[in-house]
């Protein structure tokens, strides 16, 4: 209708948006790589991926984490810059739509975007749900949850 035609591009998240896996990144800084591996050899493949790291994180704030360490595991997640180019290019010169379909969680992505100042470029975020409950331990759900990553 005379407007410029949009395009949209899906990214995954984890070893292809960022160059690592979110999960296994954060328990690994946390954990510490020997216990990491010990938690990953609990995973039952009978359960959702969501509820092991669910599982995962009584773990992690079992042992005196808070939210303020689990932001600051991602410090130095590796993105390549020509990522970040990418991105750039698509939403700025390309009129493009940008999209996130993750089996990662709501606050690992957030987290990663805002350090990187790259969650205005996407329209929207689908992933598992992550969230702090009353206790301040960082619980994760098996759901999936779009959430506008841009909120203009």
């Amino acid at each position: 209708e005379g407007g410029e035609e949009r395009v949209l591009v899906v990214f995954d998240f984890d070893w292809s948006l960022i160059d690592e896996n979110s999960d296994s990144y954060v328990l690994e800084k946390l954990l510490g790589k020997e216990r990491m591996k010990e938690v990953f050899k609990g995973y039952d493949e009978v359960e959702t991926w969501a509820s092991f790291m669910n599982r995962a994180m009584e773990e992690v704030f079992s042992r005196g984490f808070k939210q303020k360490d689990v932001v600051e595991s991602f410090n130095d997640i590796p993105i390549h810059p020509k990522m970040i180019e990418a991105l750039k290019y698509c939403k700025e010169k390309k009129n493009c739509d940008l999209v996130i379909i993750s089996g990662a969680n709501t606050f690992f992505i957030q987290t990663i975007l805002n350090k990187n100042n790259l969650q205005h470029y996407f329209l929207n975020v689908h992933t598992h749900i992550a969230e702090f409950d009353s206790n301040g331990r960082l619980t994760v759900s098996a759901h999936s949850q779009s959430v506008k990553s841009n909120p203009s």
